[in-house]
């Protein structure tokens, strides 16, 4: 399986590192003398940049932004590694630059690796690699800020970390790969040579941590990997290895990675080892990469047809084949059985099936009782504190057992147990795959226990909006969805999709969504708004959630009164909470269930000084910040955090409305690499204890970018509490192979290339593609990406005329991963005349 991890500007994940977990010591050289900040009598520093490698640029100027705001704007500067030492200056000297301090440090460094350190009269701030030294900067903002208020930094003041890496040595004609830098013609990151040179050098360092030095002019005595103009078809690669020396070239972007990824699977026992005067080359195109699963459709049509080769070639459940079990539910006729427990039994049965071949009956628990059984919902009896969803599968001898809780806990017992022991995965609605094994195995005593801690788990886009997959992702928010009863139902707003949000007029009878909010101090306004929350709830006994919710704009009313409260509040929103919280008081007796959603949404968001009911959701709709990175991660979103711990402080009935995707139409199209920041903003959520996640996409229409992965990921990271990166990382890929197929390889690189071109950007709901990607690196590789686009349409069947590239509206007649794949490359398309 394929592994994603970020490295530099282009990605080289082709390159499997062994999980590896960096080693923090304190450390100093105890024969440096320390550094003052004054060698000629008044402080004067100067941040000295590397030249050759702008990748280092950002650590670099945050270094001398930090050091301004100690020490005085006149007391620093910064300056390239071209401009001479001048002995009245202390330096700090920032990554791969020439200076002899700096390449003293950096031999000892590999790739992830960085340093804090005192070297021949410099403080050297450096790393391994471009993103480690920008660790290492960030590090010295947070740790070093004492020593230079003292004027002097000590090796006592250093600090190093350590990465044991799966590679320990490169030899290039009998040369230490550590004593090279790669020449390229130009280090304009704009260009297709210097995308290679990155390549090449990124595949070095993910094996082993060494990372040479990208420059346009190597010194004197330095030994070379000169980058060659690009020349030849996209994928072909030719290294040349002299004494001292060697040539790469190739024809694209796509070349360099093969070469990087073919140069590390030389390894042995550790060692890469290219003799003088050998060559190598590659000129093999993209290919199909091999699967190890199949796809529950081909499963089902190859059934259809009366045979076909089960995935799972055994399962054994409590030691006795899988074949040897009943499937039971409770009986309908004899108890009030949840119908999600009766589409479970199915939904089991036929999955089972699709995995081994076996097709195991089902059967009511006032049937005669088997010895083996696995036994769902209300016939495996009551299981304590599952609440509405939570499930718990126990193997007890030769009976499993599924107790879920009543609403859905029963059905998300059965998927989580299809896809822990029957291999099974729901990506998509139109991709679901059974992983492969020789065998599988349920243990006796085998015990799980899941109760969510999110009630309310959305994602508005496209793929979702089905009862089927929604189910089986865990999404159980109603908005333009339909579950049915078998599917589990759902977590509905009283009085239907017309009430989910923009409610407050409609509650007060005056229209629909209008350009003001109306006034919140008027009481025939709240007797209206009481009255109609009433009714809603008589009619909808089903439902205990009503949206009581301010209009999309930001005109809160300013009459006297209105005014008053508000400043009495501390909040333009203080007026609306007394009129949430005065509905919430009158309906508290005759509805003892029912809670008033109400939003904290522009105006409102700030918390008044009056807290909501308890019978009150806050819903948090941030919008306007930075959904490049997660919350709290920049300085667009930094406040975000501290007003959630303040609502927080406020009630714990708090949900937040996320929006994962650009609105604009147009802009749509261009791909929306959140990717990270949806990963640290739903475990931040989480951390923080909401209570519900709406996750806003572009629900009516599927994405020509990566939309249902983006879905995909976000169903999984609200329902598994602890998710780790390499977790998150795994299934990202194990989606992209599944999805694209036998384009799978072509995709992935695609979307990597595409998170890397993001890489520095802040981008919103509403920004245009150059906010989105750095456009001018895009322009670099845009032509072989295309070429890309079109191998991978090739490689999954997507005929030429029916792919296209001008009918973006055209309506599709491809299925499946042919289908995936086109969206995509319109999406690129758009991009590619975006761009011209």
């Amino acid at each position: 399986m394929r592994t994603h991890c970020k490295t530099l500007k282009i990605l080289a994940l082709f390159v499997a590192l062994t999980t590896v977990a960096a080693a923090f010591s304190a450390c100093s050289d105890k024969a440096e003398k320390p550094v003052s900040l004054s060698p000629g009598g008044k402080v004067s520093v100067a941040v000295v940049r590397p030249s050759g490698d702008p990748d280092e640029d950002p650590a670099a100027v945050t270094l001398f932004n930090f050091a301004r705001e100690i020490l005085g704007r006149d007391a620093v500067s910064l300056i390239s590694d071209r401009k001479p030492e001048d002995g009245n200056v202390a330096e700090i000297v920032v990554g791969s630059t020439t200076r002899a301090a700096s390449t003293a440090v950096r031999r000892g460094l590999r790739s992830g690796e960085f340093a804090i350190t005192v070297k021949d009269g410099s403080i050297v701030v450096a790393g391994g690699c471009a993103e480690a030294t920008l660790r290492a900067a960030q590090y010295f903002v947070e740790n070093c800020g004492d020593a230079l208020r003292a004027g002097v930094f000590s090796p006592d003041d250093g600090f190093f970390s350590r990465i044991d890496y799966p590679v320990s040595e490169v030899r290039l004609g009998g040369v230490d790969l550590a004593d090279y830098v790669i020449v390229c013609p130009e280090t304009n990151e704009n260009t297709l040579e210097y995308a290679q040179a990155q390549a090449l050098r990124d595949g070095f360092a993910e094996a082993s941590g060494i990372c040479p030095r990208i420059t346009d002019e190597a010194l004197e005595g330095e030994r070379t990997i000169e980058i060659l103009p690009a020349g030849g078809r996209y994928y072909e690669w030719t290294l040349e290895v002299g004494s001292g020396s060697a040539s790469f070239r190739a024809g694209g972007l796509w070349g360099a990675l093969e070469a990087a990824r073919e140069l590390s699977a030389r390894a042995e026992d550790g060692i890469i080892e290219i003799a003088k005067g050998e060559t190598l080359s590659g000129d093999t195109p993209p290919a199909a990469p091999e699967r190890d699963f199949d796809y529950v459709d081909e499963l089902a049509a190859a059934a259809e047809n009366g045979a076909f080769d089960p995935p799972v070639k055994k399962l054994t459940l409590c030691g006795a084949d899988v074949s040897e079990y009943t499937i039971v539910h409770g009986d309908p006729n004899v108890t009030d059985v949840p119908k999600n427990e009766i589409h479970a039994a199915d939904e089991l049965s036929d999955y089972i099936y699709y995995a081994t071949g076996v097709r195991l009956g089902v059967v009511a628990d006032t049937d005669p009782r088997r010895e083996r059984e696995i036994v769902l919902g209300v016939a495996a009896g009551e299981a304590e504190g599952l609440g509405d969803e939570g499930y718990e599968i126990t193997a007890d001898n030769e009976k499993i057992y599924i107790r879920g809780g009543e609403k859905r806990g029963t059905l998300y017992g059965v998927y989580a147990f299809l896809r822990e022991f029957a291999g099974c995965e729901f990506f998509a609605s139109d991709c679901e795959v059974i992983y492969r094994a020789d065998s599988r195995e349920v243990p006796a005593g085998t015990k799980r226990r899941v109760v969510p801690d999110l009630e309310y788990r959305d994602v508005y886009a496209a793929d979702a909006l089905s009862g089927d997959i929604a189910a089986k992702l865990n999404i159980n928010g109603y908005y333009l969805r339909s579950f049915s009863a078998g599917e589990g139902g759902c977590v509905s707003f009283a009085g239907g999709n017309g009430w989910f949000v923009h409610t407050v007029t409609r509650c007060i009878g005056i229209g629909s969504h209008i350009s003001t909010q109306p006034c919140f101090s008027d009481p025939d306004n709240l007797t209206r708004a009481i009255e109609q929350v009433r009714g809603i709830l008589e009619k909808n006994p089903g439902s205990n959630i009503v949206s009581v919710t301010q209009n999309d704009n930001d005109n809160y009313c300013r009459c006297a009164e209105c005014s008053r409260v508000n400043r009495e509040e501390g909040s333009t929103g203080g007026a609306q909470m007394r009129f949430i919280n005065a509905i919430a008081d009158a309906i508290r007796e005759d509805f003892p269930d029912a809670r008033i959603l109400t939003l904290a949404y522009m105006y409102s968001e700030e918390p008044p000084a009056t807290p909501p009911r308890d019978n009150v959701i806050v819903e948090l709709c941030p919008i306007g910040l930075c959904s490049a990175h997660s919350f709290g991660e920049c300085a667009e979103n930094s406040d975000f955090p501290e007003l959630l711990d303040r609502w927080k402080q406020k009630t714990g009935n708090v949900y937040v409305w996320t929006y994962v995707a650009d609105f604009e139409d147009g802009w749509k199209n261009t791909p929306f690499m959140n990717f990270d920041a949806v990963y640290g903003d739903v475990l931040l959520l989480r951390q923080k204890g909401v209570k519900g996640i709406f996750n806003e996409g572009l629900g009516a229409e599927y994405g020509t970018e990566f939309a249902e992965l983006r879905t995909f990921l976000l169903s999984r990271l609200m329902w598994e509490p602890d998710m780790t990166r390499d977790r998150y990382d795994d299934l990202t890929g194990r989606f992209i192979d599944a999805y694209y197929g036998e384009a799978s390889g072509v995709i992935s690189r695609y979307f990597d290339l595409m998170q890397d071109l993001a890489q520095g950007k802040h981008f919103g709901l509403f920004s245009p593609p150059d906010q989105l990607i750095d456009s001018g690196a895009f322009r670099a590789v845009r032509t072989e990406c295309a070429q890309w686009l079109n191998a991978a349409a090739d490689l999954c069947g997507t005929p030429r005329e029916a792919a296209g590239w001008s009918e973006r509206q055209r309506t599709y007649r491809l299925q499946g991963r042919p289908l995936h794949v086109s969206r995509l490359r319109d999406g690129f398309e758009y991009l590619y005349g975006y761009f011209k």
